[in-house]
């Protein structure tokens, strides 16, 4: 992209489309990324810089703004779908992390996935799993890999056998602002 006056506006020089597969985690297509922008500035910046590539101006179509992300943006919210919670512990990876607070402890979660069939439990609570597990609003969150604040990085189930007052407790609403 040429740079312009504006954020992110200016017109297209070089463009490399590809395919996502749902299972990405920023730190992963941050990296993978780079890569194929290293390599389309490679293969464009000759034909750039001898006037053979046209610079195509952006659609302002569709196009927005937002707010930087807060450390609370990271709450895992129980009431919102097992798809968006998911897709949220993915992107917030490594901030602002995802994460709750039950039984008087902070855990962030590091990995997730959505476990299917039918809903067994009152969304907000945590139940065990092969490790341990959301329930949200309409299923089941199996969580990964956690750590508690100040802990280290390990599986839920080693959470679970060292906190099990976790399993049924409930996660805790935000304090209010």
């Amino acid at each position: 992209m040429r740079m312009d006056a504006g954020l992110d506006t200016g017109p297209l020089v070089a463009v490399e489309w590809i395919d996502l597969h749902g299972d990405e985690t920023t730190p992963g297509l941050e990296s993978r990324l780079a890569a194929i922008g290293a390599d389309l500035l490679v293969r464009s910046l000759g034909a750039w810089l001898r006037g053979e590539l046209p610079a195509r101006p952006q659609s302002a179509e569709g196009a927005t703004l937002t707010r930087p992300l807060r450390r609370s943006d990271g709450r895992l919210d129980a009431d919102r779908s097992i798809v968006e919670l998911e897709r949220q512990v993915r992107a917030y990876q490594p901030w602002p992390g995802s994460w709750f607070q039950a039984a008087g402890l902070r855990v962030l979660v590091h990995s997730a996935e959505i476990v299917p069939g039918p809903l067994r439990d009152v969304p907000g609570r945590l139940t065990a799993s092969d490790g341990l597990a959301v329930v949200a609003a309409d299923g089941i969150l199996a969580l990964g890999d956690v750590q508690l604040a100040g802990g280290r990085r390990m599986p839920a189930a080693d959470l679970r056998r060292g906190h099990p007052e976790l399993v049924g407790a409930r996660l805790e609403a935000p304090a209010p602002a």
